[in-house]
């Protein structure tokens, strides 16, 4: 699966993207200088990403009786938070 942002607003008909870019507040971690990294003093692109989108990899989910699907940072907090039990537990 290629890594690109995700924009479903034209499907949704409103505003339904993610993204990322430099940081107006925090400064630059080490991992993010050298080679192929844009100059600058402050934080660049998020660290990790988890799919989001609603529309082209939506979460699938049963809600009385009938699959839904869903997405954004609704969908995609709870499933890194049981990412990290898992690690946690193991």
């Amino acid at each position: 699966v290629p890594e690109s942002v995700w924009n479903d607003s034209a499907s949704r008909n409103n505003l339904a993207a993610g993204g990322g870019g430099q940081s107006a507040i925090f400064p630059r971690p080490a991992w993010q200088n050298g080679p192929g990294f844009t100059a600058g003093p402050r934080r660049l692109v998020p660290d990790l990403a988890l799919a989001a989108s609603a529309v082209s990899n939506a979460y699938l989910y049963r809600h009385q009786g009938t699959w839904r699907t869903t997405g954004g940072t609704s969908a995609a907090a709870p499933v890194f938070a049981s990412i990290l039990a898992l690690l946690n537990h193991y």
